[in-house]
């Protein structure tokens, strides 16, 4: 036998040895609850430029603990995307949606770059597809002292738009309660919130979830 065939089998088996006490370790694990889900919200009401902010989104998911209270469940949110669609029921007429991704402060700073279309009669709907980068601030995790806007919409009644986000909840997760008023709520349940929960009239409804 060769020397070369000798060594290869010789580190053949030193692998083999090694895979074998890979399987035998316990596996590392990351513990942190995280995940990534696509909310639909629809526009009750016609929108012109609002301005949606991170706190909104940290009380989105939110647990009654009464019927006027609740408490938020996750900790920290990442925006992945954003589409917005509307469309109008007029042959003769048309609208428009716009979104403009805003920073003004640390941890929020964006590009700017205002997304836009418009719908032609009743063929042609609009819609726009925005992107939040990780590059960008706006689009890298958020936790619950950032207060500020991450963008600007413009949306007509009926118009929906849906908001894809990564959510993340530490071990050492406590009790915060979310902001804006709550009524009618059932303790101990889940509850989604409007996309614009911090208004005194909320107008983006949750699609499918009971809102608060």
């Amino acid at each position: 036998m060769s020397s070369k065939t000798s060594r290869r089998r010789n580190k053949k088996k030193s692998e083999l040895s090694l895979r074998r006490l890979d399987e035998t370790r316990v596996p590392q694990l990351a513990t942190t609850v995280k995940f990534t889900h696509t909310f639909r919200f629809i526009a009750t009401a016609n929108i012109a430029s609002r301005q949606l902010v991170f706190t909104e989104l940290l009380d989105l998911l939110c647990l009654a603990t009464s019927a006027a209270s609740a408490s938020r469940i996750m900790n920290a949110v990442k925006i992945k995307r954003i589409q917005v669609w509307a469309a109008t029921s007029v042959a003769t007429s048309s609208l428009s949606v716009l979104f403009q991704k805003i920073g003004t402060s640390s941890g929020q700073q964006a590009d700017s770059v205002t997304y836009a279309d418009t719908a032609l009669g009743v063929s042609q709907i609009a819609h726009i597809d925005v992107r939040f980068n990780a590059r960008e601030q706006v689009g890298q995790w958020q936790g619950s002292g950032i207060t500020g806007s991450y963008g600007i919409l413009s949306i007509p009644s009926g118009g929906v738009i849906d908001v894809t986000l990564s959510y993340s909840m530490v071990d050492t997760e406590t009790a915060v309660n979310v902001s804006g008023a709550v009524a009618g709520a059932t303790a101990g349940r889940v509850y989604c919130r409007f996309l614009d929960n911090s208004q005194a009239t909320p107008q983006l409804t949750p699609n499918g979830w009971t809102a608060i």
